[in-house]
C-alpha cells in the first residue's frame, strides 16, 4: 500500500448540548502509482514504432574508409512525422569515425520512415537506427 501525506482542514463545528459535531476536511496526496491501475487490468498498448521503410537502401561505405578499414557502430535518431517523413535528426552514438557517422546519416537521411503509431493513428516520434559498418 502507497503511503499518504495529507493534511487537516477543520471545517465547521456545532455544539448541540454535551455533543459536537465537526466537520474535518482530509486532503491526500497519493503518488501517482497508487492512481494507476494494476498493470493486469489495463488494455495491452498497440504501439508501433517508427522505422526505416523495407526498401530504403543501405548507406553507402566511404572508399576512403574502407582503404583505411574503418570499422564501426553508428547510432542515429530521426524524427518522423506522420507521412513518413525525417523532420530531424541527430547522431547519438558516433562509430568513432566521421567519415561512417556522416554516411550513415546521409544514407538513413534520404529514407521513408514507416510513421509510429498508437492504436493504429500514425503518430510523430524519434526511430533510433543502428548501423554497423564491417570489412569482410
Amino acid at each position: 500500500m502507497a503511503m499518504a501525506n495529507h493534511s487537516r482542514f477543520l471545517i465547521s463545528c456545532a455544539r448541540a448540548g454535551t455533543v459536537a459535531t465537526c466537520i474535518q476536511l482530509v486532503l491526500l496526496s497519493l503518488p501517482v502509482a497508487a492512481l494507476t491501475p494494476p498493470p493486469d487490468l489495463r488494455p495491452p498498448p498497440r504501439a508501433q514504432w517508427a522505422h526505416p521503410d523495407v526498401e530504403c537502401q543501405h548507406p553507402h561505405y566511404p572508399k576512403q574508409s574502407q582503404q583505411r578499414e574503418q570499422v564501426g557502430k553508428v547510432t542515429l535518431a530521426f524524427y518522423v512525422d506522420t507521412n513518413g517523413k525525417v523532420l530531424d535528426r541527430k547522431l547519438l552514438r558516433s562509430s568513432g569515425h566521421p567519415l561512417l557517422d556522416q554516411a550513415a546519416m546521409e544514407g538513413f537521411s534520404q529514407c521513408r520512415f514507416t510513421p509510429a503509431s498508437y492504436d493504429g493513428i500514425p503518430a510523430r516520434a524519434w526511430a533510433i537506427v543502428r548501423y554497423t559498418y564491417t570489412l569482410e
